[in-house]
């Protein structure tokens, strides 16, 4: 995680999200996924190329289809 204004803030909240499950009576031992995927869904985001897109010129559905 090393793109973005505070790459740091998006550890945290996946921490603070376990702590906050595994701080609640009965799900002290639990699986918390959610974090693993938001840190792998903020890395494949930082891998776009904010420049490519702007380049392109998408709006709207042409954006979202592409």
């Amino acid at each position: 995680m090393t793109r973005g204004r505070k790459p740091q803030r998006v550890q945290q909240i996946a921490l603070t999200s376990e702590a906050d499950v595994r701080g609640r009576t009965g799900f002290e031992a639990s699986d918390y996924p959610q974090g693993r995927l938001l840190l792998e869904a903020w890395e494949v985001a930082q891998s776009v190329s904010t420049k490519e897109v702007v380049a392109r010129a998408l709006k709207g559905r042409k954006f979202a289809r592409s």
